[in-house]
C-alpha cells in the first residue's frame, strides 16, 4: 500500500514538472524541470510534455523557483527506482522514505 501511495506522490511531482514548461531553460523553474527530466531520462523514464509553444509563458516566481529547485534536487538525489514508476517494486522503504522525506521538507 505504502509503494501505491508513493507512485501517486511520484506522478503528482511529474504533473507538476509537466505544466512549468519542460525543455525551455529559460528561467529558474524551466531550469529545474530540466534537472529532473535529465535524472528520470537517465533512470529510463520517458518523460513527455504537452506543452507547446504560444506568445505567454507561466510567471516563475521565487516561491515557484525555490521549490521547483528543492524538488529537482530531491529527484537527483533519489534512487532510480524510487523514481521509475515501472521499477518501483524495487524501491526500499529506507529509500523511499528518505527521498518522500526530502520532498516533503520542499516548501
Amino acid at each position: 500500500m505504502k509503494k501505491i501511495v508513493f507512485a501517486s506522490a511520484l506522478l503528482g511531482i511529474l504533473g507538476v514538472f509537466g505544466m512549468i514548461g519542460v525543455g525551455c531553460g529559460g528561467n529558474a523553474c524551466e531550469a529545474a524541470a530540466d534537472r529532473s527530466v535529465a535524472k528520470l531520462e537517465s533512470c529510463g523514464v520517458k518523460v513527455t510534455t504537452t506543452s507547446t509553444s504560444t506568445s505567454t509563458s507561466v510567471a516563475c516566481t521565487d516561491a515557484d523557483a525555490k521549490l521547483a529547485g528543492c524538488q529537482a534536487d530531491c529527484i537527483e538525489g533519489a534512487d532510480c527506482a524510487c523514481v521509475n514508476p515501472d521499477k518501483i517494486m524495487d524501491c526500499t522503504a529506507e529509500k523511499a522514505k528518505s527521498y518522500t522525506d526530502c520532498i516533503t521538507a520542499c516548501k
